[in-house]
């Protein structure tokens, strides 16, 4: 199997996947590490990961023919200009088109080359699709180490990373896990505003500015909106202090190159947004995942910590609006301000 795991792997990056490794299609000791997560309560809202806990176990109980898992990752870094993103930070990863897609066509189609290599050959691949482990198999696959902020990092390119996975039922030949190197280092830990890593390789949702701002469809508890900062969807701030990322290679994908309409918009404009404008700048963007209620609830709470007193008159015309997750929001965003005077 030594010819097709290598010409796999020339395939791999002749597509444009930065990293590919492969690894055995067995069940790892992070489920175990996943079950005690689920148990804490640490998921919060996303009540879809407990529902499929079990399918988690190992790539057998998705493809029961599966003897490989080949882990691919792909950089999607482009660095943050002076003066972007100032009134209203938008994560890196979700600055231009959704990388689902994107990222299942180059799937789709190191599949069809196995297939077409070898005819008996079984595969499936998921892409933040399915239930799998996709952290602690790129991990065993040699693609990078589970970081103290539960981030996948690479010596070379650090951790902003996609990643997918291809099931195969060919038994091809693993790569060397990856060596942790974190260290002592807790610098993504003390960055925190919300303290969501509550432990080395803990992280609990619930504090998660990512999963405020993103997952959660209700209320934001009132103790975490100060610390949510100017943050409107997402949070990079225990990736940008990880030393792995001090020099980060740029991604040569333009589809994942910050676009012009949202980089620049101020938060007049982001408050003026209504549900048509919403979809329709964010119609092909990860952002459309927290629907227009969602993100106005987090532009709200943004305006709120902006300090910005000319926001004020804005945000009461949005009680015209007569919704109660926003007007809720408004009194605290307004309060805020208006204390700060």
């Amino acid at each position: 199997m030594h010819q097709i795991t290598r010409d796999i792997k020339m395939k791999a990056n002749e597509i444009g996947f930065d990293l590919v490794g492969i690894c055995e299609a067995e069940e790892l000791d992070d489920y175990k590490h996943y079950q005690r997560w689920i148990e804490k309560g640490f998921h919060g809202e996303m009540d879809y990961l407990p529902r499929r806990t079990a399918h988690r176990k190992s790539p057998k109980t998705l493809m029961e023919s599966a003897k490989t898992v080949i882990s691919c990752a792909l950089n999607y870094y482009h660095p943050t200009v002076e003066g972007d993103f100032d009134h209203g930070m938008i994560s890196n990863y979700a600055r231009n088109l959704d990388y689902h897609k994107i990222m299942s066509n180059m799937l789709k189609e190191l599949a069809d080359f196995i297939q077409k290599q070898n005819k008996e050959a079984l595969v499936k691949y998921y892409c933040d699709t399915g239930p799998i482990l996709e952290k602690a198999y790129s991990q065993q696959s040699g693609i990078g180490w589970i970081g103290k902020n539960t981030c996948v990092i690479n010596q070379k390119i650090g951790s902003w990373i996609f990643l997918g996975e291809i099931l195969c039922s060919l038994p091809l030949n693993p790569d060397p896990p990856a060596k942790n190197y974190c260290g002592t280092c807790r610098l993504c830990i003390d960055i925190c505003p919300t303290e969501a890593i509550v432990a080395p390789y803990q992280l609990d949702s619930r504090k998660c500015i990512s999963y405020l701002t993103i997952e959660l469809r209700d209320t934001i508890p009132i103790d975490l909106r100060k610390d949510m900062g100017h943050h409107l969807f997402g949070c990079d701030l225990c990736q940008s202090v990880c030393p792995w990322n001090r020099n980060p290679p740029e991604s040569p994908m333009d589809t994942f190159y910050p676009r012009q309409d949202i980089r620049n918009r101020s938060l007049e404009e982001w408050l003026d947004l209504d549900e048509e404008g919403f979809r329709s700048i964010f119609k092909q963007n990860p952002v459309k995942r927290t629907k227009w209620m969602g993100f106005m609830r987090n532009v709200i709470v943004v305006a709120g910590n902006s300090r910005d007193h000319k926001l004020i008159g804005k945000l009461e015309g949005l009680y015209n609006l007569n919704n109660t997750l926003l007007s809720e929001h408004l009194d605290w965003a307004i309060d805020r301000l208006e204390s700060s005077k």
